[in-house]
């Protein structure tokens, strides 16, 4: 599908190429929308236009990602239910499914080649914004539920929907410890990360008193035993709870209530105007850079409120081109994560991983991701990746090394196919191989510095072969062009 993308000239609107001609919005609009541009997403992109392909986008449920899904047919351990993976964890082979790997595994994956490419970014966000970390206690039997049935069911739903699952997960109760949280011995934990981290933020109007007091609300949320064959199910015991009045932010909650003690101030936290703007301007941050606008951050926090936390509507207003046009990658950049860049990189050049059905094959992958320092499901602490120049600008010995590697095919079962990235490139001479690979990476907006820097790379050698060329691509990843976006 690739076309003719030789840059002639640069306008405000767009980038002029040869029988075609790339927009700087829709360019943008597929980098924040997708796991990184491709020429083949961007085509498919202008065919719909900017509205028709991120409206194509939000609806994800009627994208057919048939063929992807039936290459996890071997992820034995994604559809268990956390008894099971218990014993399967207990009773691991050297050669048996690794629940971890898999469910590390299927979330690269589908970044990498699902057809719901937004959905996919909003399932990340929203992995880390309610973090677990994998590797803590019983979440690695307990985070694959988790995953499948809290953050994928809701991540393109309600702000609402997202905190009750969350809250009645028993991942989410193992990591913060509220399974444990009783009358008489209140387990504070979840209670103050709830309000800090999910809800209200670092900021929002909640006092010491607050975090007792929601902590009370949520006594008697627990899960079924790890002995029992249910375990994992949600399950709340009436006499581990505090029966008495309490007072959230304000709001007095009348003795007596039970569970809706947890139900009310779900719904409190989850409909204030602190939430709106905490978690409205978290988004609009992830999707647009790290310093929008007061006045679109007041914008999108009244759709909150207005919408009920509908991510959708969050993004329809997140993403409208004027706001596009502010975040320029000169003006205002916004560094890649590495797990955005490693899924960037593969995509631009279509690098395959070998024999997708087996996890196995992609744990040399995980561990490239682990080295970046983004290991999926890795991070330790309950603030989630951050999502900041300061944590990113200074490690990228990784990238470099990444880059180069991916491309002399060096990295164990991801393969980079020499034909095909040449295609891509449409067989491009010495002379214009730097706009190409500007195209091919960037959706040819690459800065004049970078190309520049790329064309005398290539123009110091007597003839183009593909060592060169391969070294040129993982040049040009490293670049700022491609870095920032």
């Amino acid at each position: 599908m690739a076309a003719s993308h030789t840059v002639t000239s640069t306008t405000k609107a767009g980038l002029a190429i040869t029988g075609k001609h790339f927009d700087r919005s829709l360019v943008a609009l597929v980098n924040r929308i997708t796991g990184g541009f491709t020429l083949e997403e961007y085509e498919f992109a202008s065919s719909l236009g900017y509205e028709g392909y991120l409206e194509y986008q939000l609806d994800h449920e009627n994208i057919d990602d048939s063929e992807l899904d039936a290459s996890f047919a071997h992820f034995s351990t994604l559809p268990m239910g956390a008894a099971l993976l218990k014993q399967t964890i207990k009773d691991l082979q050297p050669n048996d499914p690794n629940p971890i790997l898999e469910l590390q595994a299927h979330a690269t994956m589908r970044a990498l080649y699902s057809k719901r490419q937004l959905y996919e970014r909003m399932v990340e966000f929203w992995t880390y914004h309610f973090n677990i970390d994998i590797h803590d206690k019983s979440c690695r039997m307990l985070k694959s539920s988790d995953d499948r049935d809290v953050i994928r069911p809701n991540a393109m739903a309600t702000f609402a929907d997202l905190l009750s699952a969350s809250a009645h997960s028993a991942a989410m109760m193992y990591y913060l410890d509220n399974y444990n949280n009783k009358v008489g011995a209140p387990q504070e934990n979840y209670g103050r990360e709830i309000m800090e981290l999910h809800s209200l933020g670092v900021t929002g109007p909640y006092t010491e008193q607050d975090v007792k007091e929601v902590s009370r609300c949520l006594t008697g949320w627990s899960l079924v035993h790890p002995n029992s064959p249910n375990f994992g199910d949600f399950l709340y015991i009436d006499a581990n709870h505090d029966q008495g009045e309490k007072t959230v932010l304000g709001v007095t909650i009348p003795a007596g209530g039970g569970k809706t003690d947890g139900d009310t101030v779900l719904q409190m936290l989850a409909t204030h105007e602190s939430t709106a703007q905490f978690v409205g301007g978290k988004l609009t941050r992830w999707l647009l850079g790290y310093e929008p606008s007061q006045t679109l951050l007041n914008k999108v926090a009244q759709v909150f409120l207005n919408t009920g936390g509908d991510v959708k509507s969050l993004i329809r207003v997140i993403l409208k081109p004027a706001n596009l046009e502010a975040f320029d990658p000169w003006s205002n950049p916004k560094m890649r994560r590495p797990f955005q860049f490693t899924t960037a990189l593969i995509r631009a050049v279509g690098a395959q991983i070998d024999d997708q059905g087996d996890p196995e094959n992609q744990s040399f992958l995980q561990i490239e991701l682990d080295k970046m320092g983004m290991e999926p499901f890795g991070w330790g602490p309950p603030t989630g990746y951050p999502d900041s120049l300061a944590a990113w600008g200074s490690s990228l010995r990784g990238r470099w090394s990444f880059a180069s590697r991916l491309m002399a095919n060096e990295i164990l079962h991801v393969s980079v196919s020499p034909a095909q990235v040449i295609r891509r490139l449409e067989k491009a001479s010495k002379g214009d191989m730097a706009s190409k690979v500007s195209a091919l990476l960037t959706g040819g907006t690459m800065s004049f510095h970078d190309e520049s820097v790329l064309r005398s790379y290539f123009g110091s050698f007597p003839e183009i072969t593909w060592p060169i060329i391969a070294e040129g691509i993982a040049f040009a990843s490293t670049s700022p062009s491609f870095q920032f976006y």
